[in-house]
């Protein structure tokens, strides 16, 4: 007979087993209501099917109102999905989570969980699946958007970049460097504005462009290579680094800038050779290439001052201006082709292939003649106006002596020169500054006065004056004693009645008996009559006559009437 303690075992053993097979009647139970639903076949598993067309192939209950279809994926919040990153590696690639919300601090693995939605895991980091067929940019383009709504870019304070090959070939910067101030970069192109480092406002559009801007700010560079220096093959190392303000148009504009700054260059090749000048600017395919270190230098026009390598502040305007010049200070050249010779200092050469050989000088025209106030110049410098067409100041005095030149001007207003003491007659009146005398008219005789050939050279008779301002001429005589020594002005109208044409006018010095100049009148005819013009140097004290003589002829008579001399002391 069993014990009150042994009854006690065997009465909950038997409680136990009898659990025991109710658990597992329920599990029983419940597999078979699951099988009822799910099939399987060669090793695919169908859940509202009994001929499943994958691993698994889930059937909807479109009859069945009071059941919800659909796959629920694992839900956990991004943190929650954090504190998980552990277990998921490689052997993991390809799960799906759905995350209800964004992680607070993301880590490696969980930094795209930046919203709430489905994730799968590559092996390496959870990607956003992305979802909703417009709220993404085709590979084909998109239609049905509104401007101001869909764009392309960024919604938070990220930067926006575009690469090929994974290499940047696009960016659009606002951020915060790491001294606090804004870089505001933009570049296209391939390795365009790679190297920025504290360099800001930079924009770069090309390949190339701007490739090793380090520090440099504020530089525009638009054009294949602009502002890039290559020293080797094209992988070689651009070195524009700290130049700022510059501004780049064109293939290999500012191609070896390194600290240069202001400068402008549109054109390809402009500038392409400068590393440190400064404020140049050049316009026109190869304008200024040359240039290393010249400073405030314009160039305008294809290979304008194209040669200048150190030279500063020249202006050069025109195809090929000073194109040949490579040194020189504040030189322009407006003009094609034209040209200044090397080391020269504020020479100007203007016109077509004009050429200035001197410093400070100015050069109009390649041998042209220059017009001021007319449009058809005759002579290399020709002025045209009403009234009063030249003037001079600050002209000095001084004493004249023989051989020195004076200019004159004849009756076309053509300026010529006569050195004192020649005798050379020109016709018209005298360019005079100032004349220290007034004019001393000295008529001839009281009658006609004929003078032979034979007897060579005859004093002309005077005996009257209409005026004499020095009081220096003796009617009586004939004979003028000069007051002052220096240039005088002889002017000689004249009329011959009968005789030859050739006669001659001396002025004599009857004191040391020696000729102060001649006239000759070859065309003398008493159809004939004109004004004739020298200048002599005279000597104060010695006494002068005039002297005529017959070249041509047997005799010449002298018409009284409309012959005399006026002297002008200078």
């Amino acid at each position: 007979m069993l014990s009150a303690s042994e009854n006690r075992q065997n009465q909950e053993i038997i409680k136990n087993k009898n659990m025991n097979r109710k658990n597992v009647l329920l599990i029983a139970l419940s597999v078979t209501g699951v099988l009822a639903h799910a099939q399987t076949s060669l090793g695919k598993v169908g859940i509202n099917t009994s001929s499943p067309n994958a691993t698994l192939d889930i059937t909807a209950s479109p009859n069945d109102n009071n059941t919800a279809d659909g796959l629920l994926a694992p839900r956990l919040t991004g943190n929650e999905l954090k504190a998980k990153d552990s277990l998921y590696g490689t052997d993991q690639t390809g799960t799906l989570v759905y995350a209800t919300a964004a992680v607070t601090t993301s880590s490696p693995k969980t930094a795209n969980i930046t919203a709430a939605g489905y994730y799968y895991f590559d092996g390496s980091v959870w990607q956003k699946v992305n979802t909703g067929a417009g709220n993404f940019w085709g590979l084909t383009g998109n239609s049905g958007t509104t401007g101001g709504s869909n764009f392309v870019g960024t919604t938070d304070a990220q930067n926006l970049v575009f690469k090929v090959n994974n290499i940047e070939s696009g960016y659009i910067q606002r951020s915060v460097s790491s001294t606090g101030s804004f870089d505001y970069k933009t570049s296209f192109g391939y390795n365009t504005l790679s190297a920025v480092t504290t360099g800001d406002h930079n924009t770069a559009f090309g390949h190339g462009s701007g490739a090793v801007i380090t520090t440099g700010s504020d530089n525009t560079l638009i054009g294949s290579e602009s502002g890039k220096a290559i020293t080797g093959d094209d992988t070689s190392t651009p070195s524009i680094k700290e130049a700022a303000r510059n501004t780049a148009v064109g293939s290999r504009t500012l191609f070896s800038a390194t600290t240069g700054y202001d400068n402008t260059a549109i054109g390809a090749y402009a500038l392409a050779s400068n590393t440190t000048g400064v404020r140049n600017l050049a316009v026109g395919s190869n304008a200024l290439v040359d240039n290393t270190t010249g400073d405030n230098n314009v160039a305008v026009g294809d290979t304008s001052l194209n040669a200048n390598t150190t030279g500063s502040q020249n202006t050069a305007l025109g195809q090929r201006a000073l194109a040949s010049m490579t040194s020189g200070t504040g030189n322009t050249g407006i003009g094609a082709a034209t040209v200044i010779s090397n080391g020269l200092t504020n020479a100007t050469a203007v016109g077509f292939q004009a050429n200035a050989t001197q410093s400070n000088s100015l050069i109009l025209g390649n041998n042209a003649d220059v017009g001021i106030g007319t449009s058809t110049p005759s002579n290399k410098l020709h002025v045209s106006a009403s009234a009063n067409p030249v003037r001079f100041e600050g002209l000095q005095t001084t004493a004249v002596t023989t051989g020195e030149e004076l200019l004159l001007v004849n009756s076309s207003g053509v300026v010529k020169k006569v050195t004192l003491g020649s005798g050379l007659g020109i016709s018209g009146g005298a360019l005079i500054a100032n004349p220290k005398s007034g004019v001393t008219a000295l008529n001839s005789g009281a009658s006609d006065q004929v003078v032979t050939q034979a007897a060579g050279f005859t004093q002309l008779t005077l005996n009257a004056e209409q005026a004499d301002a020095i009081s220096n001429f003796d009617p009586t005589t004939g004979i003028f004693t000069a007051s002052y020594t220096g240039a005088h002005l002889i002017t000689l109208p004249y009329r011959v009645t009968s005789g030859g044409n050739s006669i001659s006018f001396e002025l004599f010095n009857s004191t040391d008996s020696t000729s102060q100049g001649t006239i000759t009148i070859t065309n003398a005819s008493n159809t004939n009559s004109n004004t004739y013009s020298t200048v002599v140097n005279l000597i104060a004290g010695k006494n002068y006559f005039i002297r005529v003589r017959a070249n041509t002829a047997a005799s010449v008579t002298i018409d009284r009437a409309n012959t005399y001399f006026s002297m002008i002391q200078l």
